[in-house]
């Protein structure tokens, strides 16, 4: 069985899944997933396979809901079964292993129906992330928690607040010169797989925001026609 330790809070494995929280939560609520895909203990944490059955169940448009449901059970006793539950819990089984047909190339009655589309996209995905998350992190040491690219004290925040004002690589490479594109996508997956908590930021957050944004937002206006 999948350890803890290799579990994901919802927003990450709604992005390996290319869902949204809220369609997360519905795979429990709903009954679709069950144990020990997820596990409930003060807050839902998933494994990152829950992303790709539940990407499975909500985009798959040819199965009726009650054939996508006992497709995903099928797959989970069978996997469970399997010697190789703790690598395709964190989508490590590859294609081209063996025990792939067996796993996701399932027969259910007159049905045959090929989840391998579904694990592969959502593997691309949790591979984003993990590159994302080595690249990124958040450290109450380190301007007050907020997340920062690696090695540096410049929250990804800033980075992407000044990209939407119309920045570009170039502008931000004047004030930070270590970025590169490569740092700006995972700066964005970072985001979508971490959101900031509701509420109010803290004082300190605040105070950082104020000093680091080194892009200035303001207007200079152009002096009038004579």
């Amino acid at each position: 069985m999948s350890p803890a330790s290799e579990m994901v809070p919802t927003a990450a494995a709604a992005f390996i899944g290319g869902l949204t929280e809220k369609q997360m939560h519905r795979l429990i609520d709903d009954r679709i997933v069950e144990p020990p895909l997820f596990a409930q203990d003060g807050r839902r944490c998933w494994t990152k396979l829950a992303g790709a059955l539940g990407s499975f169940y909500f985009h798959q448009t040819s199965l009726s809901r009650s054939a996508k449901i006992d497709v995903i059970h099928l797959c989970t006793r069978t996997l469970l079964q399997s010697k190789d539950v703790d690598m395709v819990f964190v989508l490590k089984l590859e294609s081209h292993d063996p025990a792939w047909p067996k796993l996701f190339q399932l027969k259910l009655d007159t049905l045959f129906v090929d989840l391998g589309q579904y694990v592969q996209e959502a593997q691309v995905r949790a591979r984003q992330l993990e590159v994302a998350e080595a690249a990124i992190t958040s450290d109450r040491g380190i301007m007050g928690g907020l997340p920062v690219f690696k090695g540096t004290r410049v929250p990804i925040a800033f980075v992407l607040e000044s990209i939407d004002r119309g920045f570009g690589l170039d502008d931000l490479r004047e004030a930070y010169p270590f970025i590169t594109a490569e740092l700006i996508e995972h700066a964005k997956v970072y985001v979508a797989s971490h959101p900031r908590p509701v509420g109010r930021p803290r004082d300190d957050q605040d105070a950082w925001r104020a000093e680091m944004l080194p892009i200035s937002t303001r207007r200079v206006p152009l002096p009038r026609a004579s």
